[in-house]
């Protein structure tokens, strides 16, 4: 009976492990390219959304909308991303690891770095953006 109890622990330890679903470079290319779709269409306010819903940011949704009503005032709508590479990069205060995707992104009228941090699961969980464009031009 031990041993029966020993083999159904191992096969169930087995089949959890096969049903775990393991996020992907292209699952990371591809949220990251729906957040740009809505970036490029001006839908802030759904990229907000999301964030909001996973990580709880304080952010307001105004002020959220009119950073990137900045950011695309520098950069024009979004072109193309080289994805540069995949780490862990933290763990949230409620425990929660974050893997942070690094790209270089092409733009109408430049190059940005950002960084998309995502939960194990592959929900978004933040978004970081870095470009001299937003230094090199009179406010």
């Amino acid at each position: 009976m031990k041993n029966f109890k020993l083999i159904f622990l191992f096969l169930m330890s087995i089949s959890l492990i096969a049903c775990t679903k393991t996020i992907s470079e292209d699952d990371f290319i591809k949220k990251a390219q729906d957040f740009h779709v809505n970036y490029n269409e001006s839908n802030y306010y759904k990229n907000y959304r999301i964030l909001k819903k996973n990580s709880g940011m304080s952010a307001l949704q105004a002020d959220y909308e009119r950073s990137f009503v900045f950011v695309k005032s520098r950069l024009g709508n979004f072109k193309s991303v080289t994805l540069l590479n995949v780490n862990f990069a933290q763990t949230t205060s409620t425990g929660k690891k974050l893997i942070r995707v690094s790209f270089d992104s092409e733009f109408e009228l430049g190059v940005a770095k950002e960084f998309f941090y995502f939960s194990e699961s592959g929900d978004l969980y933040r978004h970081e953006i870095f470009s001299k464009n937003f230094l090199d031009k009179e406010t």
